[in-house]
């Protein structure tokens, strides 16, 4: 894997256990009552969609390891260019019942491109 698809996998790693981390407690009433958490949220899955839509550019082998990584640039997308069309419940359960995997996904990749190029 190219150093800067690894960068994009190490960038989407960190906004996802930074969402974990904050989300850690929090309600649904909780996401749903505070804007400002909303908007840092959305701020974070914007950041991985991103991050994956370079990678599944740069590196097209890692598109068959990782099956949700459309799933997570399309959610990238609804929220940058349909911001007023957001379906709050779809982001609550994407950082609730995805994240976690996500996370794993990330984890994942990241150590098996170092065990392929240990310098990297």
């Amino acid at each position: 894997m190219n150093a800067n698809a690894r960068q994009r996998l190490r960038d989407a790693l960190l906004a996802a256990e930074l969402l974990a981390k904050e989300l850690d407690g929090k309600t649904r009433d909780g996401f749903l009552s505070d804007p400002w958490f909303r908007a840092a949220t959305e701020r974070q899955l914007e950041i991985i969609g991103e991050a994956l839509n370079h990678v599944r550019r740069e590196e097209s082998s890692v598109v068959d390891q990782f099956p949700t990584i459309h799933e997570w640039v399309a959610l990238r997308n609804v929220l940058t260019h349909l911001y007023d069309r957001v379906d709050l419940q779809i982001v609550w359960d994407s950082v609730n019942d995805d994240l976690t995997p996500l996370m794993k996904m990330l984890r994942y990749l990241l150590k098996q491109s170092e065990d392929d190029d240990p310098e990297g």
